[in-house]
């Protein structure tokens, strides 16, 4: 029986157990070795070697990347350097060394404001956001709304609805509820489509229903425009 406490064989057939370590990235293995058979190996699962300690956004930055040397991107440029030299150049730059592959080897770290730069990531996050809200989608503008909406509030949804046909563009209306909203008020999803088509006739929107397709709790409207003659 070896350190690790496992039998190659059962006690008397001369067996012996080797342990061998190979390094905390690959975790250690055992050699089992019998006296009447092959040598069978188990893999024991062990843990990568961590690159170093994230900052609160998940970045590992300048003294806690934990490595002799850096594979460093910088100015067009890709160099094998020791870690200390890649931390001296970004601190001479005013700058930041942030590890952007630790699980290559040697790890690639790049030298950049990084709050400037996640800074920036994050305004164009948003504006991207915000196009996306803006854009249509499939040329279809959707508009929006709950089932026990208020009359004031189905007023304003209908002027975008009426503006957004006058523009010609189709118009998708979703509409959701609850089971709340269902138990105060059943014909909720049955009266909204009247409401909506009251309005906009008084508006003097000119449109068709394309489709009008009710579930049990939702309903959707899609309104073509129609060119004035």
């Amino acid at each position: 029986r070896g350190a690790f406490g496992f039998w190659a064989q059962p006690p008397g057939h001369g067996a012996e157990v080797v342990g061998r370590a190979q390094g905390r990235a690959q975790g250690a293995s055992l050699a089992l070795v019998g006296a009447r058979g092959p040598a069978v190996v188990i893999q024991q699962r062990g843990f990568a070697k961590k690159t170093g300690k994230g900052n609160a956004h998940g970045a590992v930055l300048n003294e806690d990347i934990r490595a002799k040397e850096v594979r460093l991107v910088h100015e067009g440029e890709t160099r094998i350097v020791p870690l200390k030299i890649a931390i001296k150049r970004a601190k001479d730059a005013s700058m930041d060394l942030v590890c952007v592959a630790p699980e290559a080897n040697p790890v690639v770290c790049k030298i950049m404001d990084f709050h400037k730069e996640r800074y920036q990531k994050k305004l164009s996050q948003k504006s991207s956001e915000q196009e996306r809200k803006k854009r249509t989608i499939g040329g279809v503008k959707e508009i929006k709304m709950k089932g026990l909406i208020e009359s004031h509030d189905l007023g304003v949804k209908a002027s975008k609805i009426h503006e957004a046909l006058m523009k010609l563009h189709p118009v998708k209306v979703k509409v959701t509820t609850n089971y709340r909203m269902l138990q105060k008020r059943p014909a909720c999803l049955d009266e909204l489509p009247e409401r909506i088509f009251q309005i906009l006739e008084d508006q003097g929107t000119a449109y068709t229903v394309s489709r009008q397709f009710r579930l049990q709790n939702s309903l959707e409207i899609v309104l073509m425009p129609l060119k004035p003659s």
